[in-house]
């Protein structure tokens, strides 16, 4: 009977401490699942490791400004001779695009002043 009044209240002690950190435990574990389900929050066990993330959209990205590129049809004589930029280049204001040959229409400007 003597040891049973020594120990009975260490057991007590023990049973009550034990059911407090359970309490304790259930409800952080309430208060963290509401976190998580309320906004973009996610709680995640910390791991040691590399980070690493993707972003997927659906849609179509458009540019603010666009233009379409097109000379007036060449004459058979006038060619081609350069052009500078490529689809999907980003352009300036004042940028040489393409370059033509301006033979034709040099005679064409000639015969224009001669006119006058």
């Amino acid at each position: 009977m003597n040891l049973i009044k020594r120990f009975l209240p260490v057991v007590l002690v023990a049973v009550l401490a034990t059911g407090g950190y359970w309490l304790y435990q259930t409800r952080s574990a309430s208060q963290v699942a509401a976190t998580t389900t309320s906004g973009l929050t996610q709680i995640v066990e910390v791991k040691q490791g590399s980070l690493s993330t993707s972003l997927s959209v659906v849609g179509q990205l458009a540019a603010v400004q666009q233009a379409d590129l097109a000379f007036e049809r060449l004459s058979g004589t006038a060619k081609l001779l350069t052009l500078q930029v490529k689809a999907g280049n980003t352009v300036t204001a004042g940028q040489v695009l393409a370059t033509i040959d301006p033979a034709p229409y040099q005679q064409a400007v000639d015969q224009a002043k001669s006119s006058l």
